[in-house]
């Protein structure tokens, strides 16, 4: 059903409450994550994607990737599903070809190589976007989230079902499993 027209006002935008003349009222005790705010009505496809790729967005009018772009190497990189997009302005965006399996979560750059984090515990690295990517083993079947090259190495996180997933490389084709006994991360960690 469509969605009720806001009306625009000048009270300050509140989440997780209600504004009663200027003070905040039934405010939300708990945690909010993941605010997003569109122009429309979603439909339930859109919601459905948005509950279980947490942290990423829709795909923009004008064909912006559903992940946040970065700038690397000298040019911005995005991913959708299992397709790489670059851009030297941000703007314009084209496909390289790609051999990956399973949804794009996020894509790094560091001693010149790229590695793309997939679900399914999916590592693929190559030395140009448009050329061939190569799978490399994980050691987990569980989804990777975000991927970063930090002081020289790679360090990749995820996991599921309340297990967290931490690995690291300095290689990018070597994986190794960082002791994530203690450590819980948040569904957006990793250095960007």
């Amino acid at each position: 059903r469509p969605a009720a027209a806001m009306n625009a006002n000048g009270s300050p935008l509140l989440i997780g409450g209600i504004n009663a003349s200027g003070t905040p009222t039934s405010t939300f005790t708990g945690l909010i994550d993941d605010v997003q705010v569109y122009g429309g009505a979603l439909s339930a496809g859109d919601v459905a994607f948005l509950f279980g790729h947490p942290g990423q967005n829709l795909a923009q009018p004008g064909g912006l990737p559903e992940l946040e772009p970065k700038f690397l190497n000298g040019q911005f990189v995005a991913g959708h599903d299992s397709t790489i997009y670059t851009s030297s302005n941000g703007e314009t965006w084209t496909s390289q070809a790609a051999s990956l399996t399973g949804d794009v979560n996020d894509i790094a750059f560091g001693n010149g190589l790229y590695v793309v984090v997939a679900d399914s515990g999916g590592i693929y690295t190559a030395s140009s976007l448009g050329g061939t990517w190569t799978p490399q083993p994980s050691g987990t079947p569980l989804p990777l989230n975000r991927v970063a090259h930090v002081n020289g190495q790679f360090i990749a996180v995820g996991g599921g079902s309340g297990t967290p997933v931490v690995l690291t490389s300095f290689t990018g084709t070597e994986w190794s499993n960082a002791a994530t006994s203690a450590f819980k991360p948040p569904s957006c960690a990793a250095a960007r």
